[in-house]
């Protein structure tokens, strides 16, 4: 795979995830289990003003900590980016919990275990890792 090839799959994935993150924002966790999929009864609509969600912000971070510490940082590195860089806002579940154990003082892997994060089995990991594939194919 060519270098532009890969910049324009890249691209098509961020574009992608920001396009349905604020397509579904409005109905996301309406529709789960055996509901009808609600694609004819909910108009599409796009936020205006973007303001925070964890779906994508993480993955931010997650690239800023890969630009600025490099692919072998380290736990503190991790924990100083996101305490410098997110707040309660827009946060949830098992990203807010692990963002409340960084504010106490633990560190990653600890902060999304069973032990420490009682939301460890939520699914922000799976959402928030995405760019790790992107930039690792």
């Amino acid at each position: 795979m060519t270098t532009s090839e890969l910049f324009d799959k890249m691209r098509g994935m961020w574009l992608g995830q920001l396009i349905g993150n604020a397509a579904g924002r409005e109905t996301e966790g309406l529709y789960s289990g055996s509901s009808p999929n609600p694609s004819d009864s909910v108009a599409w609509q796009i936020k205006l003003i973007w303001d925070a969600d964890d779906d994508t912000d993480v993955e931010y971070i997650a690239l800023h900590t890969l630009c600025s510490c490099g692919f072998d940082c380290n736990s503190s590195e991790i924990t100083g980016q996101w305490l410098e860089h997110m707040n309660a806002n827009g946060i949830y579940v098992a990203n807010r919990q692990a963002w409340c154990l960084m504010l106490d003082g633990l560190m990653p892997p600890e902060t999304g275990s069973r032990t420490f994060n009682e939301h460890w089995y939520a699914i922000d990991s799976q959402i928030g890792t995405e760019i790790l594939g992107a930039v690792s194919p």
